[in-house]
């Protein structure tokens, strides 16, 4: 007699995936701004300081292998603190983050205000715990941009493979710093990352 096999169906949520991707290389990162960008210890940091500033950056995460139509279950985006000889912040009113709506964007351009930064979609709020200190590479708090990214892979044109661009808006209407190290001149541990669950 045979023994007895269980066997694993999918559910209806259909088979789960994942990708963990980081940038690539130092021009996936634009300092598209009107506001301010500061060297610290050479290395190029996203910075807003003051109420009076509005800025922006891109960060472009390339060969985003996930399926048109997929479900995302969850998306985030992690970026870690740059040089420690500047203690900062970032409380909840700095900054807004969001995925351009495009099929396959090129790397965001530097030194000057770029309009497709505006094509957001769905944005979320930066939120940093209010008065904690990171040090040196810490990692942020992660940026959670599930339905973003679910509008993104939901476009008729997008495919597997193609790159996402994330936003980093600050408004001018924080009064603290706030700022996180790009790709340029980093080890890889510290380069941001884009972490994605979902089912297709």
């Amino acid at each position: 007699m045979s023994p007895f096999v269980s066997v694993a169906w999918p559910d209806s949520g259909g088979t789960p995936g994942s990708i963990d991707i980081r940038t690539a290389a130092d021009t996936d990162v634009g300092h598209s701004r009107y506001g301010i960008v500061e060297m610290w210890n050479d290395n190029p940091a996203f910075h807003t300081r003051s109420a009076a500033t509005t800025s922006q950056v891109g960060v472009r995460f390339p060969n985003v292998l996930i399926p048109q139509g997929a479900t995302i279950t969850s998306a985030t985006v992690t970026v870690y603190a740059p040089d420690n000889s500047r203690n900062y912040y970032s409380p909840a009113d700095d900054t807004t983050v969001g995925l351009e709506q495009a099929d396959n964007p090129v790397a965001p351009a530097s030194g000057t205000k770029d309009s497709r930064s505006i094509n957001t979609g769905t944005t979320t709020t930066w939120v940093q715990d209010g008065g904690f200190i990171y040090q040196n590479n810490d990692p942020m708090n992660a940026i959670d941009l599930t339905t973003g990214m679910q509008e993104v892979v939901n476009r008729a044109g997008w495919a597997s493979g193609n790159a996402v661009v994330a936003w980093f808006l600050h408004g001018g209407n924080g009064t603290t710093a706030n700022g996180f190290r790009p790709h340029q001149g980093q080890a890889s541990g510290v380069t941001p990352r884009l972490q994605v669950e979902f089912t297709y």
